[in-house]
């Protein structure tokens, strides 16, 4: 190889350029300096030296104390900023600082996360990374691929705006139960969009859809630590502070089911107010034949629905699936699941705290129950008199059995025995307590009380000796046998039994206390009905039978007057009034647009 080396001679400081193969150097020694370039060193004649060795360790003279370690760690902690999120609509008691929550909600990170991506606070380990899947267009298809174990739940910002963050389930080997790792990144995603001024809406979602939501409780590894009472007390802590903290968030979550829901799973969307399911969804509450009953707000979503739909769901353990969502009032909308992504892109683009914006993007995407069904009749349809015969206004369970006896006609003494068979297949200790839990006003208690009460009815049947709870997941989710309950039925079962769980009170050491904060999901439920009300109508008997006709002048009298009105330049007070409504309209849309 070729080179050129300068070399400055001489006081007149003269340069010139030598021309050397590295390969085959010529010995040359500079005049000034003394130092030969090009020298062609044999390293087999150099002479050999001890390698280096390192010194010995030797510790410090004086070992610090473990107050001086403290301390030194304190000095190094980063103070906590303070985040608040005032919304127009907030009222007094709706949590607006996330720093008044008094309990200890899982690790969170206190910067300045103003229009930052969220999901690159999580501090958990990961070995992979979330690949957006583009399609031909170039835009990103609807669910992420996630290579290898990511984390338990990932954080998806869409690609058209920062105002709409969505959380997906994403432990994909145990069907993305809520372990105690999953809870935390889920406190901690909401959190985050809590404190994110840029957020205007979030979603619970998955990254498995049309397969599995979310699997409900940790059962298996419950099981496995039922001698150690102080995780049981920390895992049932946090189930309850996880959903309390979905209930009174100030921002709307968006709950979409598209997979199966299992018990505690479904308490993604019993907490929300905007509730969303497409075709694939799957709903189900088998918490009875497990041992254990119906948490995380499910009890309070249930107790609402008509015609006795909820308490017939929570006794027998009934899948519903798709549209029958819709029919029973479960969800508020059902989208499906190939429009999610152009939902996500449209809410990306939301203005802060308009919630008019937000039901308007959600409903245009929306499709009526009968778009799914092609004319087929759902369970709901052919069943719903049924259910509401011997499931509305029951107040033992004694009753509801009776009136499942009396069903005899052909159509439902199938179904009905199926029920009977259901009831009496679950722990009788659970059909009681669950029956208990429906008697009681679902507004009687605020949210904190509620889910301080879940808790105390949960560590009461983990720690009670005669509770089913252990007997029912060993036999259903390890030895796949019949399970052998300590009663024989529900009539064995005492009252006594019943008040002592639901007024369990455990140690001052295990005892949880919840800060009181107004349940914001009611007040956004609220939100959705109002704007249902105010934008459903109903067609009266004559345009309905106009637009069923297939002869004749499709338009009325009053209508044809209306238009020959219009056409000779005249305008009705009703027109004026449209007209200045839809101006003022326009208006604001022209102002969002240019603030945002």
């Amino acid at each position: 190889m070729l080179g050129l080396r300068k070399i400055v001679t001489g006081s007149n400081k003269a340069v010139t350029y030598i021309s050397r193969n590295y390969a085959t150097t010529v010995k040359r020694k500079s005049k000034n300096v003394g130092i030969e370039f090009g020298k062609k060193l044999d390293f087999k004649k150099l002479e050999k030296v001890d390698p280096i060795q390192p010194k010995p360790y030797t510790p410090t003279a004086i070992e610090p104390t473990n107050d001086q370690k403290l301390a030194n760690i304190a000095s190094n902690t980063e103070p906590e900023e303070k985040f608040y999120y005032s919304p127009n609509f907030s009222k007094l008691g709706v949590l607006t600082n996330i720093n008044e929550l008094n309990e200890e909600w899982g690790y969170y990170k206190g910067e300045d996360r103003k229009g930052a991506n969220t999901g690159s606070t999580f501090n958990i380990p990961t070995k992979s990374k979330i690949e957006i899947g583009k399609n031909s267009s170039g835009l990103s298809v609807p669910f992420p691929r996630i290579s290898g174990q990511g984390a338990p739940l990932v954080c998806v910002p869409s690609m058209f705006g920062q105002t709409y963050n969505r959380g997906m389930l994403n432990n994909r080997n145990t069907l993305n139960v809520l372990d105690m790792i999953t809870m935390g990144q889920v406190e901690h995603f909401i959190r985050l969009q809590i404190a994110n001024e840029i957020v205007a809406a979030y979603s619970i979602h998955t990254t498995t859809p049309g397969v599995i939501q979310c699997g409900g409780l940790d059962f298996v590894n419950l099981y496995e630590s039922k001698t150690n009472p102080e995780f049981l007390s920390q895992y049932f802590k946090k189930v309850s502070k996880m959903f309390y903290l979905m209930s009174v968030a100030p921002k709307p979550q968006l709950s979409i089911i598209d997979g199966l829901a299992v018990g505690s799973g479904v308490g993604f969307t019993s907490n929300s107010g905007f509730r969303i399911g497409t075709e694939n969804s799957i709903l189900s509450i088998p918490d009875c034949a497990i041992g254990f009953f119906p948490n995380a707000g499910n009890v309070r979503l249930l107790n609402r629905l008509e015609d006795g739909i909820g308490l017939y769901l929570a006794l027998t353990g009934r899948r519903i699936r798709g549209a029958e969502l819709l029919q029973c009032g479960i969800i508020d909308f059902l989208i499906p699941t190939n429009l999610i992504p152009a939902l996500d892109d449209a809410l990306s683009r939301l203005p802060m705290k308009n919630h008019k914006r937000l039901l308007g993007n959600i409903s245009s995407f929306s499709v009526p129950a009968e778009n799914q069904l092609s004319g087929r009749k759902t369970h709901l349809d052919n069943y719903r008199d049924a259910i509401k015969r011997c499931f509305e206004n029951k107040k033992s369970v004694d009753q509801v059995i009776k009136a499942l006896e009396n069903e005899s006609s052909d159509k439902t003494y199938d179904w009905a025995q199926r029920c009977i068979k259901n009831i009496n297949r679950s722990s009788p200790i659970s059909i009681q307590l669950t029956m208990r839990l429906f008697n009681e006003s679902p507004t009687n208690l605020s949210s904190n009380e509620y889910y301080e009460r879940d808790y105390n009815i949960s560590m009461a049947l983990a720690n009670d000796s005669e509770s089913d709870l252990w007997e029912g997941i060993k036999a259903n989710l390890i030895d796949n046998r019949e399970p052998i309950w300590k009663h024989k039925s529900y009539k064995e079962v005492d009252d006594k039994l019943i008040d002592d769980i639901i007024n369990y009170k455990p140690s001052a050491e295990t005892a949880l206390k919840l800060s009181p904060f107004k349940s914001t999901y009611l007040m956004f439920e609220d939100i959705v009905n109002e704007y249902y009300n105010t934008n459903q109508f109903t067609l009266s008997d004559e345009d309905q039978s106009i637009f069923n006709a297939h002869t004749g002048n499709p338009f009325t009298k009053e209508q044809t007057d209306s238009i020959n009105m219009y056409l000779e330049g005249g305008r009705s007070d009703a027109y004026q009034q449209d007209r200045n409504v839809a101006d003022i309209f326009l208006e604001m849309d022209e102002i969002d647009a240019a603030a945002y």
